[in-house]
């Protein structure tokens, strides 16, 4: 359990819960809400930079203390400074299509590498800042990436090779890359397309996103709707 009270020391994955969270409120009001927040911790203010195509705000000081006064002990409120640019979008859509055996699992989210930042290894009153891929919206491009890494995870589970790229394009058609397949690149396409191929709405509905609750993820909880190896006798048999 957390203890805020007289220990100020928030780390990456605090940052990232709060950016879990604001998403999640988010699309609670809008399920297609085009979003992408950041969260830096300084002194004892989160603060909130980024934007959405929502038009209303919302008081996301209350969100983020309810959810630590449940999860910690003896909790004092923090402050929220809401810099969230509202009524707006751009076009900067998640993607993040490399996926290797090293760092499949999804302990890290930023393509330059694992990123640890504890509390216990920042200079005083260093911030924090959440990983882009927490404040980002499902509509954003974030489903599209999940879809991309269950592909990826079929084809490092087949031993196809130890490292893909997998990109989606617009007409969903599938494209990947490999500079060590341990089988024929014809054939982990052909496997590709007979188990995806036309069918990445389908993927999606099956992962039901809305529904998952991604602070499990910070928190290393499993059970993740993209490494559900559904298609796995195909890759063998096909």
């Amino acid at each position: 359990m957390l203890n805020r009270k007289n220990n100020w020391d928030f780390s990456t994955s605090d940052c990232n819960i709060v950016a879990a969270l604001i998403i999640k409120e988010l699309e609670s009001l809008f399920p297609e809400v085009k979003a992408q927040v950041y969260v830096t911790w300084v002194e004892r203010f989160f603060v909130i930079n980024g934007y959405t195509d929502y038009i209303n705000s919302f008081d996301i000081s209350k969100i983020i203390n309810e959810y630590y006064e449940m999860n910690s002990d003896d909790w004092t409120p923090v402050n929220v400074v809401d810099l969230i640019n509202y009524g707006k979008e751009y076009s900067d859509d998640y993607y993040y299509s490399h996926f290797d055996l090293g760092s499949f699992l999804f302990e890290y989210y930023e393509p330059d590498g694992p990123v640890a930042v504890t509390s216990e290894t920042l200079y005083a009153h260093s911030p924090v800042t959440s990983h882009r891929f927490f404040g980002c919206s499902l509509s954003k491009g974030k489903t599209k990436t999940l879809v991309k890494a269950k592909i990826a995870y079929h084809i490092l589970s087949s031993n196809f090779t130890n490292q893909v790229y997998v990109d989606i394009e617009d007409d969903n058609e599938i494209y990947m890359s490999s500079k060590s397949w341990l089988v024929k690149e014809s054939h982990a396409k052909n496997v590709v397309d007979a188990c995806f191929g036309g069918k990445i709405e389908e993927e999606i509905k099956k992962m039901d996103l809305h529904n998952f609750d991604f602070i499990k993820l910070i928190k290393g909880d499993g059970g993740y709707p993209w490494m559900v190896r559904d298609h796995i006798k195909d890759f063998m048999m096909i």
